[in-house]
């Protein structure tokens, strides 16, 4: 998952959101090919890069947005029939446990030892 920054520079239109990713992917795709030498294949909602090097590791990135997610779900609420992906909507899940996970690193150092201690 790719979570970008807020700006006031992103447009406002959930399908100018769309574009704008899946430009940004298409060039984080096109810099690992050329920089890296990674195997990519990039389509509009996400970027799969196949990481032969050592082990043959594949990864899927996709860019998470959450004004778009919250337009879309503006949308939903003034009776427009528009579709929030499953995948969205997790991927703004995982974004928001990531958030609250380093805040509580954050707060509490010895909160990462804690939860390992736990897990044995």
């Amino acid at each position: 998952m790719i979570q970008l920054e807020g700006s006031g520079n992103w447009p406002m239109d959930d399908v100018a959101i769309e574009k704008t990713k899946s430009a940004f992917l298409l060039r984080i795709g096109e810099s690992l090919q050329n920089n890296w030498g990674m195997i990519c294949t990039t389509i509009e909602e996400n970027v799969d890069v196949f990481f032969f090097f050592m082990s043959g590791y594949a990864f899927r990135l996709r860019i998470l947005h959450e004004r778009g997610l919250s337009l879309l779900n503006r949308q939903n609420r003034s009776n427009q029939l528009k579709h929030i992906s499953s995948v969205d909507k997790e991927l703004f899940t995982h974004g928001q446990h990531s958030s609250m996970i380093n805040g509580l690193q954050g707060c509490y150092p010895i909160y990462g030892s804690v939860i390992r201690l736990a897990k044995r």
